[in-house]
């Protein structure tokens, strides 16, 4: 696969998963909302049962953004690869923080 493919797929794959992350964080939150008093005080083990899928694509968040920085790292300096990187960087830290908190 040429460097120029590879970014192009390393930048899809950042804006599926950031656009999926987007939307099971908007659905936390309108769970959230949702809820009552007892509810909301036990949410974190509704976050860990019903919503445990999305740490499986903060892993492929993961796997994009070291493949994208390995591309970076072998002097492949164009401003595509570093979008690459950029986005796949967003896309780790919008799986790994709870985003959603910052619509509450």
């Amino acid at each position: 696969m040429t460097k120029r493919k590879l970014s192009y797929a390393v930048i899809m794959l950042s804006g599926m998963c950031l656009i999926a992350l987007i939307i099971i964080d908007y659905s936390i939150f309108l769970d959230y909302t949702n809820s009552n008093g007892k509810n909301r005080a036990l949410y974190g083990l509704t976050l860990i049962l019903n919503y445990q899928h999305r740490h499986y694509i903060g892993l492929l968040t993961l796997i994009v953004f070291i493949i994208s920085s390995l591309s970076l790292i072998k002097k492949n300096d164009s401003t595509l690869h570093v979008t690459a990187v950029i986005l796949a960087l967003i896309s780790v830290l919008f799986s790994f923080f709870e985003v959603w908190l910052l619509f509450v």
